[in-house]
């Protein structure tokens, strides 16, 4: 009897131990949570700035000016052009009714009608690519010093001193109006490959809908 008398008060204190131990390591625990766990490595911001271009790319520069010319930036931000302003890769700019701009890069000149938008995709000494998003724009290459491609919808063109002039409605038209042969090329609606090329004179109509073309 008093043996199991013993072992009672004996698993009565290694309880109170147990329970009295707990609550002082909870207590320093909340105090310096540090000490007692491992500490978790935090990753590091990845901070992009989109307000510059690579320092590998070229700049355009407005060499002309009229009306109502909008400049947007790599972050979408958009404010009055100014002349002699340098544009960098990422940008548009975006002429308004009765308002005119001419870009200048690499040997090559854009001439923007009014309502016209064109955007610098790519300023690469080695490739320069245009992308043209609205608008009548008259491209001269007579002079290049580095290889231009315009992406117009679906259509890649690839003019080389020579002088054309790209206009966007219901359907793209191309007009080459002096110098060399150009290049045309676009996928049609079978995923197929279609190749064209220009000469001076030469009128290119493409139904965008459709991938279709038609040389006038």
């Amino acid at each position: 009897m008093i043996r199991y008398y013993f072992l009672f008060i004996l698993s009565f204190l290694i309880s109170i131990s147990i329970v009295i131990g707990y609550k002082s390591f909870s207590e320093e625990f909340k105090k310096n949570p540090s000490k007692n766990s491992k500490s978790i490595p935090i990753a590091p911001k990845i901070i992009l700035d989109l307000g510059k271009a690579p320092s590998s790319t070229i700049k355009a520069k407005v060499t002309s000016l009229s009306g109502d010319v909008i400049w947007i930036s790599r972050s979408s931000k958009s404010s009055e052009l100014m002349l002699n302003q340098q544009i960098q890769q990422g940008e548009s700019i975006e002429t308004k009714a009765n308002s005119y701009a001419t870009l200048t890069i690499g040997g090559l000149a854009f001439e923007l009608d009014e309502n016209s938008k064109i955007s610098l995709i790519q300023t690469l000494p080695r490739s320069i690519v245009i992308e043209q998003n609205s608008g009548m724009i008259n491209y001269i290459s007579k002079n290049q010093s580095s290889p231009l491609a315009i992406k117009v919808e679906h259509l890649l063109i690839s003019p080389k001193n020579t002088e054309i002039k790209i206009t966007m409605d219901e359907i793209v038209k191309v007009e080459v109006i002096s110098g060399d042969i150009i290049k045309i090329a676009y996928n049609n609606l079978d995923y197929t490959t279609e190749t064209v090329s220009l000469s001076k004179g030469d009128v290119f109509m493409f139904d965008d809908a459709v991938r279709e073309h038609n040389v006038l």
